[in-house]
C-alpha cells in the first residue's frame, strides 16, 4: 500500500491525530490517547502521524477559523 494510500485510511478512521474532531482525522478523545494509538499502530507495522504532525498541525487545529463543511 502506498504511504499517501495508508494515511489517508488512517485519517477516515480517526486516527491521524485522536484529539482532532470527527471528520478532520481524529475522533475527538482525550490527546493523551495519541501514545496509545501510536504504540499500536507501530506494534502493527504501520507508519504514525506523530513526528510529521508533532507541533504545527495541532497548534494550528486549535487556533485555525472554522472552514464551513461543503466548500
Amino acid at each position: 500500500m502506498a504511504l499517501s494510500e495508508l494515511r489517508g485510511r488512517q485519517f477516515d478512521l480517526g486516527l491521524a491525530r485522536v484529539s482532532f474532531p470527527e471528520g478532520s482525522g481524529g475522533r475527538g478523545l482525550p490527546p493523551g490517547l495519541q501514545r496509545l494509538v501510536d504504540d499500536r499502530l507501530a506494534a502493527a507495522g504501520t507508519l504514525t502521524w506523530s513526528w510529521s504532525l508533532g507541533l504545527p498541525v495541532p497548534t494550528s487545529q486549535t487556533h485555525r477559523a472554522p472552514t464551513p463543511r461543503g466548500v
